[in-house]
């Protein structure tokens, strides 16, 4: 898509096609919100595309999730195949024409003194325009629908078409609407998946969310008993935004990790642990920086 293109677009000398429409706002994504509402007035059915119908989650996927999950021993490989298994086929469920999807599992800090303050990412998988999975895993606050989903308890949606939503969340990329609901097993919460889709409306179809409620379900059942906490432990703090912290982590985190094994001779799992734990500190006290900083404007 072409300047000149757009300039067509404006005078009226060509028609713009609704795919090339669908994608502008992920040009320019600082525009984000004011180039939907445009193209909403000036070509009311562009941003309206026609869903092929979501299925029913077939119940082979259940078979190889529960063959996983009975045969593999180790936690992290048994979660590691059972999450590359599931998300492959949530993708080609969910996304079978490839419009744009990605799944996204977030897990739970492990609690401090004061509780557990955020989610990081965890495992994703993507279609284009994402990424097939992200090598900066962000943390995802109170400030997220992730964190609206964990503190509720209950699958939460977020539509850019719904200009009065209520819910105001940190949007990634490429994002237009988004579905995220609670990892849990019976009173207690290991995370929160998250499906993000390059199209508005994606979740009015109701199947979308009852497939990925039951992805949720089924993913819980390749978590250890120590990836679970009470609900009563969650005191989710604002992150900032998932743009800069991608930046930020894709700058320092691997150095980081490398320099605390050196430094400390720790394994390199403890090494990330500390790393994250000092980043997730990091982020919150950015967050409350920027907002004193904005509040001093005023």
């Amino acid at each position: 898509m072409t300047e000149n293109t757009i300039y067509r677009w404006m005078n009226g000398s060509s028609e713009p096609r609704p795919l090339h429409l669908r994608n502008l706002p992920d040009v320019l994504p600082e525009h984000r919100n004011t180039l939907f509402y445009a193209i909403r007035q000036t070509f009311p059915d562009a941003l309206d595309t026609p869903f092929v119908a979501i299925q029913e989650v077939n119940k082979d996927i259940y078979c190889q999730v529960l063959e996983h999950v009975y045969t593999i021993e180790e936690p992290e490989t048994r979660f590691w195949h059972v999450s590359q298994t599931l998300f492959e086929y949530a993708l080609s469920h969910l996304d079978g024409d490839k419009q744009g999807l990605a799944i996204t599992y977030a897990a739970l800090m492990p609690p401090g003194p004061t509780g557990i303050h955020s989610l990081r990412e965890s495992m994703m998988r993507g279609n284009e325009p994402w990424p097939p999975s992200f090598e900066s895993k962000v943390f995802l606050g109170s400030n997220t629908l992730a964190g609206a989903a964990a503190s509720t308890q209950r699958i939460q949606f977020w539509d850019s078409a719904e200009e009065n939503s209520r819910l105001l969340v940190e949007v990634d990329e490429h994002e237009a609407s988004a579905c995220a609901t609670p990892v849990m097993r019976g009173g207690s919460i290991a995370g929160v998946l998250i499906v993000s889709s390059a199209q508005s409306g994606f979740f009015r179809d109701l199947m979308a969310s009852k497939a990925v409620e039951e992805f949720a379900r089924l993913l819980a059942t390749a978590l250890p008993d120590d990836k679970f906490y009470s609900y009563q432990y969650l005191n989710l703090r604002p992150m900032p935004t998932l743009p800069g912290q991608r930046a930020y982590i894709a700058e320092n985190y691997v150095g980081r990790v490398l320099t605390y094994v050196r430094k400390f001779a720790i394994s390199r799992s403890e090494a990330e642990l500390r790393v994250c734990q000092e980043l997730e500190a990091e982020f919150e006290g950015q967050w409350h920086e920027s907002l004193n900083k904005l509040n001093t404007k005023k």
